[in-house]
């Protein structure tokens, strides 16, 4: 912990003095808020945290920063409230970020950052706590998002981000690696007389994809993860159709291995997806219905071998996407899911809901006899 916290010292001091020198060159300083809550019926968890940084532009799409976070996290039985166990931490992190030119008011950006982090645990049960494990912490991810100026030296931060490499472990025992999915959202200050978007000289031309009768290809990974117990890693591949302008109608298929559990799962989702366009990104909105089969591995000997359940759920997604080139996007999104355990009868009293972020690739077939419908 000691030398934690000489680090973060060490890194408040360069910032103070990199402050002075920001009449120099612009850079920016701000603060993100993250947030998940998630109910499977058992039990509620809780995670909370926030984390300040600051960065420097090396050139005017460039970006170089480091920052500081503070989290806790909570996993309450919902039938016992009294029993939980709750988690604090803080950590130090690096990134890298690149920004794309899209209009005088939004940026978009993708950003790959390492991070280190030490996380302390307590239980708690019936009035009695104990403090667990001092758990040491890394991981690096890829993530992407967008500014929005509501100012010239004041943007809206919002951004999303996945794990690709992570590894937990305590003085006593390494946990197996994992990954986590994590949804940002903040102010950032701009320490310039103007904003990098604004000074931008290459004009890029409007993306002309987005129209009728195209096809869009893509999928998407999501991982959800419990720092002791469970990994399930998600992979969704999907195909669409442009039905209209901006609008897609499409069916996506989710394959998941839940590893605890010996359990595999999978989903046929329907969907309608429209899409907001900028000059070389695009929001979008996306809604569904599923239905999903989970088949369970039981013990050695059991008659039958495997358990099958199954599952009604229906999801909406917000998101973002990030043209890589012509026809090629990057995008993240927040996805919110309802879902209700599928038997003889339906019992809306078992359902549990999640909220979780996800990070895909896709590909658009452009239908060139058609002129682009994007505005100039």
């Amino acid at each position: 912990m000691k030398k934690l916290i000489c680090v973060v010292v060490v890194i408040c001091y360069s910032t103070i003095f990199a402050l002075g020198q920001f009449e120099d060159y612009w850079g920016i300083a701000g603060g993100n808020f993250n947030g998940t809550f998630r109910n499977d019926a058992i039990n509620t968890n809780t995670d909370i945290g926030f984390n300040l940084f600051l960065g420097k532009f090396l050139s005017q799409e460039t970006l170089i920063g480091a920052g500081l976070s503070l989290g806790t996290n909570t996993l309450q039985n919902i039938k016992n409230p009294r029993d939980r166990s709750s988690t604090s931490s803080t950590g130090l992190s690096a990134f890298l970020r690149y920004y794309f030119n899209d209009s005088d008011r939004f940026l978009t950006y993708i950003e790959p950052s390492i991070e280190v982090r030490k996380i302390y645990t307590t239980d708690e049960n019936v009035g009695l706590s104990s403090t667990g494990d001092r758990i040491d912490y890394f991981r690096g991810s890829i993530g992407g998002g967008f500014n929005y100026f509501v100012n010239k030296n004041i943007a809206l931060n919002v951004q999303a981000n996945m794990s690709l490499v992570e590894r937990v472990a305590t003085k006593d025992s390494i946990f197996a690696d994992g990954t986590k999915t994590q949804f940002n959202i903040g102010l950032q200050f701009f320490a310039s007389n103007y904003n990098p978007n604004k000074s931008y000289s290459k004009k890029k031309q409007p993306i002309s994809v987005l129209q009728a009768e195209s096809w869009i290809f893509g999928g998407s990974v999501r991982s959800e993860n419990s720092i002791i117990q469970d990994k399930t890693l998600f992979i969704t591949p999907s195909v669409g159709y442009f039905t209209a302008k901006n609008f897609v109608f499409g069916l996506a298929f989710e394959g998941a291995y839940l590893r605890e559990t010996k359990s595999n799962q999978f989903a046929i989702i329907p969907f309608m997806r429209y899409h907001f366009p900028l000059r070389s990104s695009y929001f979008f909105l996306e809604g569904g219905l599923g239905f999903a089969q989970t088949k369970t591995k039981l013990l050695d000997g059991a008659v039958p071998p495997f358990e099958t359940t199954s599952d009604l759920f229906g999801e909406g997604k917000v998101g973002i996407g990030i043209f890589l080139s012509k026809y090629t996007a990057m995008h993240g999104g927040i996805r919110y899911r309802y879902l209700v355990p599928f038997t003889d009868e339906i019992d809306f009293t078992t359902a549990f809901n999640e909220i979780g972020v996800e990070i895909g690739v896709q590909y658009f077939f452009e239908n060139k006899n058609r002129d682009a419908m994007l505005p100039e």
